[in-house]
């Protein structure tokens, strides 16, 4: 059995980009309000692994913690390919 080891970490849009933020990729439904795609210096944009709406709603300070929406991204980065990107 091959174990891989995947580093996700995650980060606002709207916080500035840095060298060692390795491949970047957006995972919304909608791009950031103000942010210029230059700006944003992303990789990729995975509209189809961002989580329903309710749920990322629910994230945002009703009840859900964050650690739990990012495992459903990273779990979702994982079956989409994005894994085989990151190294």
């Amino acid at each position: 059995m091959i174990r891989a080891r995947l580093d996700v970490r995650a980060k606002r849009a709207y916080d500035p980009a840095e060298d060692g933020d390795g491949y970047r990729v957006l995972i919304d439904h909608v791009w950031p309000r103000g942010v210029s795609r230059g700006r944003a210096r992303l990789d990729d944009w995975a509209r189809e692994l961002a989580p329903a709406t309710a749920m990322s709603s629910s994230a945002n300070g009703r009840g859900t913690p964050i650690a739990t929406l990012l495992a459903h991204i990273a779990y979702g980065a994982i079956v989409g390919g994005f894994a085989s990107m990151a190294g």
